[in-house]
């Protein structure tokens, strides 16, 4: 039995510290429907550059069905949850959405002041 899409890969929760670089990655085999990350379930876009938010992209190759989340420099308004949501497919596949992965901003502690 065909499966249809699903996941080969989901995000898991992360954690990482403001200015770096955070992939998260979402990988779907058999994709038929439009992909899209959603950030506190706001959506970011199906357009790999992701425009108008310039610190994300998706990573990856649609011949690996590879869709990963690349989030740089590190932001602390980044630290949310995040989900790779497949939309239905023209044939009324089903549309699938991965587990919610839960990003942790930390502030590195030299920008601490200690008084």
């Amino acid at each position: 039995a065909d499966p249809g899409q699903h996941f080969a890969m989901e995000p898991q929760d992360q954690t990482a510290v403001v200015g770096s670089r955070v992939t998260l990655p979402c990988r779907v085999m058999e994709k038929v429907g439009a992909l899209q990350w959603t950030k506190d379930d706001f959506g970011l876009g199906q357009h790999r550059n992701l425009s108008g938010f310039e610190r994300y992209s998706m990573v990856g190759s649609d011949e690996e069905g590879d869709f990963s989340l690349d989030i740089y420099p590190l932001m602390l308004d980044d630290d949310a949850k995040y989900q790779c949501q497949v939309g239905p497919g023209p044939q009324g596949e089903q549309g699938i959405r991965s587990r919610f992965a839960k990003l942790t901003v930390l502030v590195p502690h030299h920008h601490h002041h200690h008084h």
